[in-house]
C-alpha cells in the first residue's frame, strides 16, 4: 500500500497588499498548487489599497476604485479562512482559534497590518462607528468613506485634526489626509464665503510640518485667505464629549485643554495585533526579522513583512521586493528538501523599481504633486492583474 504524502501548508495571515503579493508570487511558480496546500486568513472580503483611502476620503476620487474583493484576485484553489487566531504556537506549528479549533502550519507568513488602538481615549469608538457623529478618520476603508460623506457635508465651522506621535500612528497618512482635506475645503470656501477655524493638534509633531505642501509664502498666503489655522503641540487626545462636541486632551504635566469641533479627524496609535504581543522576538510595536531573508529572527519558517517589521522604509514599493523574497525563500524552503538557496532583501531607492519594463513610480505618494491615478495603477497591477507581471527578481 502507497504510503500517502502529506502537501506543506503555507499559511499567511492577512489579505494586505503583502499577504495578497505573497500568494501571487508564490502562485507563479509552475505547479504549485500540487506540491503545497496554501491557506490566507482574513476576516474582511474586500482587500483595500491604502495609499488611495486619503484621495478617496477627500473626494477625489470614487469609492469603488479603492478597494476589491479577494476572492476575485486569488484562484479558488487558495482556501481563503474567514478567521483570525487568537495564538500562535511555534514549537508545534500550530494556529488556535477563538472557537477551540487548531490549524497546522509548515510555513506561516504574518502579513497583517498593525491594529488600530483608541485606548485611553474615551467616547471615540462609539463616535466613529455612528455614521452621523462628526468624529472621523482614514485608517480603514470604512472609516475613510464616513469621512468622505462628512467632509463633503461640510459647511463651515470648527476643523479639528489629530496627529498621534510618530512611531504610534500613520504620520504620513495622516499628513497626506489633512493636505488634501485643506485643498479640497480650499475651494468649498469660496463657494461659501466662509473662513475655516481649523485647529491642528499633533502629539510631538511640529504642526507645521501637517501642512508642509504649502511651504512657498504666496502658497501660504493663499491658505490664510481661506483658514484661521490654531497650531497645539505637545498634547494627547483623552476623550471626545460627543453632548458638548469637544475634544479633551492632556499636556506633559497632566494638565487638560477643551477644544470644541464641528468636525474632528483622530487617527488612531497603531500597535501589534493581540495575539503576537507575547510572540518571540518582538521589538516595541514590531517583530524582529532577518534583515536579508525576512523570517522572524529565531524561527526559520515563519515570516514578516510590511508594517508588521522592523525593515525601516515601509513603504510600498519597498513592501513589493519585500513579498517576492519571502515567496522565493519559502519555495526554496518547501520545495528544495530542506536545501537553502535563499533570496536576500536589500531595500531599494524607489526611482530604481521596475514592473517588467514599466516603471512603478518615481516616488512614493505622499503630497498632492502626484496624480492619484498613477498611485491606480501601481495597485492595479498588484491586485487586478498580479499574474501579468513577473516577479521584480
Amino acid at each position: 500500500m502507497a504510503t500517502q504524502v502529506t502537501k506543506p501548508i503555507i499559511s499567511v495571515i492577512g489579505g494586505t497588499q503583502a499577504g495578497i503579493r505573497v500568494l501571487t508570487q508564490l502562485l507563479k511558480q509552475n505547479n504549485l498548487l500540487n506540491k503545497v496546500t496554501l491557506q490566507l486568513y482574513e476576516q474582511e472580503p474586500e482587500v483595500y489599497y491604502p495609499d488611495l483611502l486619503p484621495y478617496m476620503s477627500t473626494n477625489h476620487i470614487s469609492s469603488l476604485k479603492c478597494s476589491k474583493h479577494i476572492g476575485s484576485i486569488l484562484p479558488k484553489e487558495v482556501n481563503i479562512i474567514k478567521e483570525s487566531p487568537s495564538e500562535i504556537d511555534t514549537k508545534n506549528q500550530s494556529l488556535s482559534f477563538e472557537s477551540g479549533e487548531k490549524h497546522h502550519y509548515d510555513y506561516l507568513v504574518l502579513a497583517l497590518d498593525k491594529q488600530e488602538d483608541y485606548q485611553g481615549v474615551k467616547g471615540i469608538k462609539e463616535a466613529l462607528k455612528n455614521p452621523q457623529i462628526p468624529v472621523v478618520n482614514a485608517s480603514n476603508y470604512r472609516n475613510a468613506q464616513k469621512y468622505h460623506d462628512h467632509l463633503r457635508a461640510f459647511r463651515g465651522g470648527k476643523l479639528q485634526f489629530y496627529v498621534p506621535a510618530a512611531g504610534k500612528g500613520d504620520l504620513l497618512h495622516t499628513i497626506s489626509t489633512i493636505n488634501l482635506s485643506l485643498e479640497y475645503l480650499k475651494k468649498k470656501s469660496l463657494n461659501f464665503q466662509s473662513l475655516f477655524k481649523t485647529d491642528i493638534v499633533a502629539q510631538n509633531e511640529s504642526p507645521q510640518k501637517i501642512i508642509d505642501h504649502y511651504e512657498s509664502q504666496k502658497a501660504q498666503a493663499e491658505l490664510q485667505k481661506h483658514f484661521r489655522i490654531y497650531e497645539h503641540e505637545g498634547l494627547t487626545l483623552r476623550e471626545v464629549n460627543l453632548k458638548k462636541q469637544t475634544a479633551i486632551y492632556e499636556d506633559s504635566s497632566s494638565k487638560t485643554k477643551s477644544l470644541p469641533f464641528d468636525l474632528l479627524y483622530a487617527d488612531p496609535q497603531r500597535n501589534l495585533p493581540a495575539f503576537l504581543k507575547n510572540f518571540p522576538n518582538t521589538q516595541g510595536e514590531y517583530l524582529e526579522v532577518d534583515s536579508s531573508f525576512l523570517n522572524v529572527k529565531g524561527l526559520n519558517n515563519v515570516f514578516s513583512l510590511g508594517h508588521l517589521a522592523n525593515l525601516g522604509a515601509r513603504n510600498y514599493e519597498n513592501l513589493t521586493l519585500q513579498a517576492d523574497v519571502v515567496a522565493s525563500n519559502i519555495v526554496n524552503q518547501a520545495l528544495n528538501e530542506g536545501k537553502l538557496v535563499r533570496r536576500e532583501y536589500s531595500e531599494q531607492n524607489v526611482e530604481r523599481l521596475y514592473l517588467g519594463n514599466q516603471k512603478i513610480r518615481d516616488s512614493h505618494v505622499r503630497t498632492l504633486n502626484e496624480d492619484w491615478q498613477t498611485v491606480l495603477n501601481y495597485y492595479n497591477r498588484i491586485f487586478v492583474e498580479p499574474f501579468k507581471y513577473k516577479s521584480l527578481f
